[in-house]
């Protein structure tokens, strides 16, 4: 079952991020059963860094949210997936690279995250956001 979480972990990033519509990505998310309807994006504080001017939230619009956050503070913005790591216990660790220009500054951004996947019948039904790779693994009881 492990391989099989990390092949729908890369379907949803293969989906996420040729998708221009946020809309229209959750939406296909959904119904291909890769996420939950209800799932549930953890941005805010757990132990390592938060996402800046994020909180947690839920759902379609808790995804629209976050992805128009992002689009106010960044410009031609695109990830590069680096890695899917199986944690166990259905939760799947990705960790990407994030590219982008401020949008306000005009300066090139470059991050390094991770996030943590945890799936229910074979479904994505929570997502943490780690802006350090090693927090992520961590929290689930790995080392980088």
């Amino acid at each position: 079952m492990s391989q099989e979480n990390v092949e729908l972990v890369w379907r949803t990033y293969e989906i996420v991020l040729r998708e221009t519509d946020p809309r229209a990505a959750f939406d296909q998310c959904v119904r291909e059963g890769l996420f939950a309807s209800n799932v549930e994006w953890r941005l805010g504080p757990r132990g390592g860094r938060a996402v800046a001017g994020l909180e947690n939230t839920v759902g379609r619009e808790g995804y629209l949210a976050m992805m128009g956050r992002f689009a106010e503070d960044f410009k031609d913005l695109r990830m590069e997936a680096e890695q899917a790591i199986d944690a166990g216990e259905d939760r799947i660790v990705a960790i990407f690279r994030a590219f982008a220009t401020g949008k306000r500054s005009g300066a090139p951004v470059e991050m390094r995250m991770a996030y943590v996947f945890r799936l229910e019948a074979r479904r994505i039904v929570r997502v943490d956001a780690f802006l350090e790779p090693s927090d992520a693994l961590k929290s689930v009881g790995l080392q980088e």
